[in-house]
């Protein structure tokens, strides 16, 4: 799944009377409020997995780079990172990344 902005079923939400009818009871309220809130959350959660994921075209690969001064050919954070490895290799040598600590990815 590619990011994409949150929308809700039905895409009205509250507003579609079919859906969410006027509750008769609190429970019928409570359960009417948790749908939406629900839906937010599974949102969240794949969200936040598309963001977290290496795998190949997820994760810092979607998170766009604002360049205001035009620095990079590239518009995303994978790509950047891999450009100025490029960078790096053409004008200091082949980079091996071995003078830094290995990354933890406990969040």
């Amino acid at each position: 799944m590619a990011i994409t902005p949150l929308t809700f079923t039905p895409e009205t939400g509250y507003k579609d009377a079919v859906t969410f009818p006027d509750p008769a009871t609190e429970a019928d309220a409570r359960e009417q409020i948790q749908e939406l809130h629900d839906q937010t959350k599974a949102y969240v959660a794949t969200l936040i997995a598309e963001l977290l994921s290496v795998a190949n075209g997820k994760g810092a690969s979607q998170i766009g780079v604002e360049d205001s001064e035009e620095k990079f050919t590239v518009a995303n954070v994978e790509a950047v990172l891999a450009e100025l490895n490029n960078l790096l290799s053409t004008h200091v040598g082949e980079t091996t990344w071995e003078f830094l600590p290995p990354i933890t990815r406990d969040i």
